[in-house]
């Protein structure tokens, strides 16, 4: 009688009194147990399917190591809290914590992969501060990961209902399963196999964000990563890019400057009109080399102007590229940008330096620009003017650019002027009017289409420069910020990797 009321006070399935007679297990570690069994199976399918994304199909056991090693953290904890408290409230309280982290992990785990799908790159909080939550990739969410978001409460019923099937249906297979888990043979055979598959894939893997655990490179991301170190001393060289260079005698000129830059009227200053190009790298360039005809108008322009095919960034970042252009300033060893953490900082700037020479100055951009610090460095820059939009749109907007700039410089009234405009339709989630199709892949034939949209637009402008009258009075300038990755080495989008399609620009 006494058995059967114990039994009846824990949904007929579990004996307290049954169990206290060989290893102690209660009710409430059972229940952990089984959200944490229904947790292990929804991260491990996770890891399958951003391995399959990854292109690392093969040795999947061996691949799936940290996510082992971070369940085997998470249950072994547990134990541990569950075996210090003997009363019955306090082992309520950490099966409550055990399932609300389960159910939280779930959640996270289901965003990290959503992320990982676009960007494959797990989801960290220096990816989160980066965009200010979600300021800098409101257009990318809206356009791209809506359609994604119906997995994240999929995920948690999921993980709830096979808990309860486990808890409810197969009470004794649960426990069987909690035994066998903690046992001595299990708990060798798990720190064997972590061992080997940590060796085998430090030598074998060479694209490792696709193993990471998404939980721990959150939890990781969270602490600063250490201050940059060399291991022997930096070649003299290497510093000759930050030495001044010798100056050329009095009227020497290279000869294929000469024809643009001949003798002027110093009463009558050239114009400078700078045109960055979002996200367009020089490896998917018509101009550049690349096999689709997406760059007629700067084809066109490039017949009469200068063209530079080995020019690089330091770091494929749009706030490193607002500080390399406009202050000439490299970026930090850190992910923090100069922008964000010196957006009033004390260096000789471009635009202040022409404004002080009568010179009117602004930037104009078809997004959003107040994030990252970058609208206070602008303004701090010396441009008198920043125009921009309040919000990314999922709307193509860089046609809105020319009659902009022109609006602008004709309200200066024959004054000379430099102005700095930036497109943004070329950034994820690639805008555009048109839909050729340039190639079979669904990212690189969208961003492909943007990019011809973006020539069309500069080519428009240059059109309306000359129309003015400007063009013979105007420096253009047009360069990318950055490239853009298509897995070429397993990576997505930019920001990520220094190899040249994210770093080798127009």
């Amino acid at each position: 009688m006494e058995t059967l009321t114990a039994r009846s006070r824990d949904a007929g399935h579990l004996d307290p009194a049954a169990m206290s007679r060989s290893e102690p297990r209660s009710p409430q570690e059972i229940r952990f147990f089984a959200a944490f069994t229904a947790f292990a199976i929804l991260l491990l399918a996770a890891r399958v399917q951003i391995l399959r994304i990854a292109h690392l199909g093969d040795h999947y056991p061996l691949l799936f190591y940290q996510d082992v090693l971070a369940l085997a953290v998470v249950a072994w904890v547990f134990r541990g809290m569950f075996a210090a408290c003997r009363g019955a409230r306090s082992r309520r309280i950490i099966e409550i914590a055990g399932w609300s982290l389960c159910i939280l992990c779930a959640l996270y785990t289901a965003i990290a992969t959503i992320v990982f799908w676009y960007i494959r790159s797990p989801l960290t909080y220096r990816l989160i501060a980066l965009s200010e939550g979600t300021r800098g990739v409101e257009s990318v969410l809206a356009e791209d990961l809506s359609r994604a978001w119906t997995a994240i409460p999929a995920d948690i019923l999921i993980v709830v209902a096979v808990a309860l099937l486990l808890w409810r249906g197969t009470p004794g297979l649960l426990r069987r399963e909690h035994a066998a888990f903690y046992s001595i043979p299990a708990t060798l055979g798990l720190i064997a196999y972590l061992v080997g598959a940590q060796l085998w894939v430090a030598r074998n893997v060479r694209f490792t964000p696709a193993v990471e655990n998404p939980e721990w490179a959150f939890a990781s991301s969270l602490i600063s990563a250490p201050g940059p170190s060399v291991s022997s001393a930096i070649p003299a060289t290497y510093f000759t890019d930050f030495r001044a260079a010798r100056q050329p005698a009095a009227g020497a000129r290279a000869p294929g400057y000469a024809a643009l830059f001949g003798a002027r009227d110093p009463a009558r200053p050239l114009n400078v009109v700078m045109v960055i190009m979002e996200s367009v790298g020089a490896k998917n360039l018509h101009l550049t080399g690349a096999p689709y005809p997406d760059s007629p108008a700067l084809d066109r322009l490039a017949q009469h102007a200068i063209v530079f095919r080995n020019t690089y960034v330091a770091q494929p970042f749009s706030s490193a590229a607002i500080a390399a252009l406009f202050a000439a300033l490299y970026p930090d060893h850190d992910w923090m940008t100069i922008p964000r953490k010196s957006p009033a900082i004390r260096v000789p700037k471009l635009p202040a330096l022409l404004a002080k020479r009568g010179y009117r100055t602004a930037f104009i951009h078809s997004g959003a620009i107040d994030y990252d610090g970058n609208l206070e460095f602008l303004e701090n820059q010396g441009f008198q003017q920043v125009i921009s939009r309040s919000s990314d749109d999922t709307r193509p907007r860089d046609d809105a650019l020319a009659p902009a700039a022109l609006n602008w410089i004709a309200q200066g009234h024959g004054r000379p002027f430099f102005l700095a405009v930036w497109t943004r339709d070329t950034h994820n989630p690639y805008l555009s009017y048109s839909n050729h199709q340039y190639v079979r892949d669904y990212a690189l034939n969208r961003y492909l289409n943007s990019v011809a949209w973006t020539d069309q637009v500069i080519g428009n402008l240059a059109d309306a420069l000359k129309r003015a009258g400007l063009a013979d009075n105007t420096l253009l300038v047009i360069n990318g910020d950055h490239g853009e990755a298509f897995q070429e080495h397993g990576q997505s989008v930019h920001n990520f990797s220094v190899y040249n399609e994210e770093v080798r620009i127009p």
